[in-house]
């Protein structure tokens, strides 16, 4: 009896601790915090489609990574967008076609799932050959070792029975024509004078300053016409969409000093199209005289993908008449000194203030304010990250955080890690590590014998 109780209890035990081993295992399996690895394949697909008709398409969506890296998205309990979309190869540049999106809700490591996708009514596009794609983690939701397998695609063709744009008979690529009517609206075609056939050509913007006075006064108002063309193609659908146009005041002399004048949006412009643009301008700067670059830019945020962007910008010099009054000379109010060269009035005299916050920078792009740098664009000192590890020292308050030390590196001032061992010692000599100590000649902690009988203490 004895010995099948203890028979027993063993066996009890080896149960406990197996069943405990293998909680802890997959407790531990589950809560990975390694990057997730998503990837697509598409499993079935039609070799050719018709429109109008119905198909169906089969994806394997796979994550043979983690659930995510720590502080990122885990893919184990996060949604992230699929998207199916047909891009059409017998043009230049390709047009995309989105086909449908769905949301994936969570897929964790070690996981796969097979997304069946049932395609009704294929709509209308001119018939041909079209790359089908599959994109997983559209909008990079998921923290991921690698990014370059998240979409697969198949070729099909759209089958010749299809009709495209059945309201009106258009000509397609290549086909002949007579005029930019001739050829299907919506796909950045033209029709050539060169081949008289239907081509997709990249737009190319060009601008020209065709009227603007030769001298300008601050109370003064003036007309400038500029002229904008398209003098390429109606591809990227730059007939409707909108870019910018942008007028400035740049001194050749400082060319980082920049005033803006106006800038609007253009909505659309066709192949072989132009427009006269014209702009009322009263609000005249406050900035010394002297001569100055008149600039006129077209799509300056650059919105329209262009064959040459070279020639999106044309200049004419003109001068400025001023009654504004320069370094130390008699004012009364901030607005009586001349804005381009930093001037504030003080006492009664246009004095120069620079480098601090929101202030223009001082020469050479300097800014006297800890924590402050130039910016390029704007020309003012605007606050930046400092005295953080690898930050710039902070010009104001404490140069860096606790335990970090300001140093130079590679020519700029650094706060880098210090009080360890061949680390620089920290304010005042400090070394924090146990028997270290500050060596005076290379400022940095180094090991001394210590704990032993007349020894220092560790």
């Amino acid at each position: 009896m004895k010995k099948r109780l203890a028979f027993l209890l063993v066996l009890l035990t080896s149960f406990v601790l197996l069943s405990f081993s293998s909680y802890g295992t997959s407790h531990l399996s589950g809560q990975s915090q390694e990057k997730a690895d998503l990837s697509v394949n598409i499993t079935e697909a039609p070799e050719e489609i018709v429109v109008g008709e119905d198909y169906r398409l089969t994806v394997r969506i796979g994550n043979s990574g983690g659930n995510g890296a720590p502080g990122g998205t885990n893919a184990d309990n996060s949604s992230f967008r699929a998207l199916i979309r047909m891009v059409y190869l017998g043009a230049f540049p390709e047009r995309v076609f989105d086909v449908r999106e769905s949301w994936v809700h969570g897929l964790a490591e070690g996981k796969q799932l097979d997304w069946v996708f049932f395609w009704n009514k294929v709509p209308q596009l001119s018939p041909g050959r079209y790359r089908l794609e599959v994109l997983v983690d559209a909008d990079h939701e998921i923290n991921e070792t690698s990014e370059y397998n998240n979409l697969d695609s198949v070729i099909l063709n759209l089958g010749q029975n299809a009709v495209s744009y059945p309201e009106d008979s258009c000509v397609a690529v290549g086909q002949s024509c007579l005029k930019n009517e001739d050829c299907c609206p919506g796909r950045g075609l033209y029709c050539s004078d060169s081949t008289s056939t239907c081509v997709v050509e990249t737009p190319d913007l060009s601008v020209k300053i065709k009227e603007y006075p030769g001298q300008l006064n601050l109370n003064g108002e003036y007309k400038i016409l500029t002229v904008i063309s398209n003098t390429g193609g109606s591809g990227g659908n730059v007939d409707d969409s909108p870019f910018e146009i942008m007028l400035r005041l740049v001194d050749p002399d400082r060319p980082s000093k920049v005033f803006p004048v106006r800038q609007v949006e253009v909505v659309g412009l066709g192949g072989g199209k132009k427009i006269d643009w014209q702009f009322f301008w009263k609000d005249i700067p406050r900035i010394s005289e002297g001569m100055y670059r008149l600039e006129a830019h077209v799509d300056s945020g650059l919105q329209i993908k262009e064959s040459n962007e070279d020639n999106n910008l044309d200049f004419k010099f003109l001068t400025l008449s001023s009654s504004c009054y320069s370094l130390d000379e008699s004012c009364s109010d901030d607005p009586d000194c001349c804005s381009g060269q930093d001037l504030t009035c003080v006492s009664g005299t246009c004095q120069k203030l620079c480098g601090e916050l929101n202030q223009f920078c001082c020469a050479g792009g300097q800014c006297v304010g800890r924590g402050l740098a130039c910016s390029g664009s704007s020309g003012l000192c605007e606050a930046v990250l400092c005295g953080g590890l690898y930050q710039s020292c902070c010009n104001t308050g404490p140069e860096c955080s606790t335990n970090l030390v300001c140093a130079d590196s590679s020519g700029s001032q650094i706060c880098q890690s210090c009080g360890s061992e061949d680390q620089l010692c920290c304010a005042g000599g400090v070394c924090t590590g146990q028997g270290l100590t500050c060596d005076t000649s290379s400022g940095r902690c180094e090991a001394v014998s210590c704990g032993d009988v007349g020894q220092a203490c560790c």
